[in-house]
């Protein structure tokens, strides 16, 4: 593996040089100053892949040069090791695209190789990676909120890598709702240029909200959304399960030819709903054209959204109704939803683990990455404040 290490002080670098000759004498490690930084194209040109920074609290101009560096890299995995472990300073990491943020201490950066190492074995043995589908039954329903924080806790939590696309091609803006960064590019971009399409494409047309996440965004007005076609989405998913462990699709409720093409490549479908007789209807009517499509029961998975505990239509005449059983509920908390949605951040990042959404999101996450609870690191102790 190749690292590339930058600080302000040459005597930290030739200490962490010699750490790591010493415990991972394979490795390839070099050294440079901060300064690299400003030149993101000479780094990559460096083809490292595994970049420490070690920064000060008085080195504020380092996070919008890592974050150019994450678009412009975004196989790279980078980490900082500061002294600085505020929950200010690591929100500031997250958004610049960083992975891992360090105490120093050689034997910090000694295991953050070794899992780095890990990290790319696993990503040279890619599998196919599982499409995922979540659709609204009526308007409102939370499907977009679910989608992007399910994207976002098996990036952060469980080390996935995921792709997001925005398939609500008139008023998408599942982008926002975790980032505060406009896109670049759309889906409409892409399917322009499908001749073009190959993994740094794709990569590069989606804007990167984590090191792990991306979204590809809906397209940005009517005449650009009609250029989307099934057949387009068919090949952009094809190429995509072969880079990314997940690809969520945040899917229109009217069901389109386009809509229809990724409900059809879905591995799993979740069409969110609460508990009104409003949402069992729509949802009712759903389910019975998923039959008519030819779905297969066990790929649909509802889940009710903001659960109220006590309300006269619960879990049990939700299930009786449809005649399907909920696969996950999630409890109401509309203000701190809200709050996220505004600030166009992780509810994750605003709030505690133990939060209630939170939890339901991780839940959901460790089931279908199939693993156990996960316990974080630097992100958790940013949860935890």
């Amino acid at each position: 593996m190749k690292i590339l290490l930058l600080s302000a002080e040459p005597a930290h670098l030739e200490e962490l040089r010699t750490a790591l000759a010493d415990k991972a004498g394979r490795h390839e490690v070099s050294g440079g100053p901060l300064a690299l930084l400003a030149d993101p194209a000479e780094l990559v040109r460096e083809a490292p892949e595994l970049l420490l920074v070690e920064t000060r609290a008085s080195d504020p101009g380092i996070w919008p040069q890592l974050e150019r560096l994450a678009v412009t890299a975004p196989q790279l995995i980078t980490a900082v090791i500061s002294e600085n472990q505020s929950p200010e300073f690591l929100r500031l990491a997250m958004r610049a695209g960083v992975r891992e943020v360090l105490a120093p201490g050689t034997a910090e950066v000694v295991r953050l190789v070794a899992r780095a190492e890990q990290h790319l074995v696993r990503g040279s043995q890619h599998d196919k990676g599982r499409v995922l589908a979540f659709l609204p039954t009526k308007g409102a329903s939370g499907a977009t909120f679910l989608a992007t924080s399910l994207g976002y806790a098996l990036s952060s939590r469980l080390d996935k890598k995921v792709l997001l696309i925005d398939l609500n091609l008139q008023l998408g803006d599942a982008a926002f709702f975790v980032s505060d960064k406009q896109p670049e590019f759309t889906l409409a971009d892409v399917c322009q240029q499908i001749h073009r399409l190959d993994p740094s494409f794709l990569a590069g047309s989606a804007t990167l909200v984590h090191p792990n996440f991306s979204v590809l965004a809906s397209p940005d007005d009517p005449e650009k959304a009609a250029q989307v076609k099934p057949e387009h989405l068919a090949r952009i998913l094809k190429a995509a399960i072969l880079h990314y462990d997940f690809v969520l699709l945040d899917v229109n409720r009217a069901l389109d030819a386009v809509s229809v093409a990724a409900l059809d490549n879905a591995d799993l479908i979740f069409p969110v709903l609460q508990q009104n007789l409003s949402f069992l209807r729509d949802g009712a009517r759903l389910l019975k054209l998923f039959a008519a499509l030819g779905y297969a029961s066990d790929r649909v998975r509802p889940v009710l959204n903001r659960l109220h505990k006590g309300e006269q239509v619960g879990v049990e005449e939700v299930e009786k109704s449809l005649g399907i059983t909920v696969w996950r509920t999630v409890p109401n908390s509309y203000h701190a939803v809200v709050a996220s949605i505004n600030q166009g951040v992780p509810l994750a990042v605003l709030e505690s683990a133990h939060h209630p959404v939170v939890q339901a999101v991780n839940a959901m996450a460790d089931e279908l990455a199939g693993t156990t609870p996960h316990n974080d690191s630097w992100l958790r102790r940013l949860l935890h404040h």
